[in-house]
């Protein structure tokens, strides 16, 4: 298995002074390599234990595919409220 990239998280000198969010998120090429994790499941468990059932395989090969746009709406089509 792929390790984990680990993200970016603001510093704590800088955090310790405002309420922005500490986790930095991904840049594209992170979250491309992140995604290339993924095991790509014949039966994917991660689909069934998502509260709201969102095609995590379909969204993987999107950011893989580098499609962000089709990325997001895969999450949109399940979820109006994805973070």
């Amino acid at each position: 298995m792929k390790p984990r990239v680990k993200m970016r998280n603001l510093d704590k000198d800088i955090r310790q002074k405002n309420f922005e969010e500490v986790a930095c998120g991904y840049n594209d090429a992170e979250a491309i390599l992140e995604a290339t994790r993924c095991l790509d499941c014949k039966n994917p468990r991660c689909v069934a234990a998502c509260p709201v059932h969102i095609d995590i395989p379909l969204f993987i090969q999107e950011i893989i595919k580098g499609d962000l746009n089709k990325a997001y709406s895969s999450l949109y089509k399940d979820n109006i409220l994805p973070a």
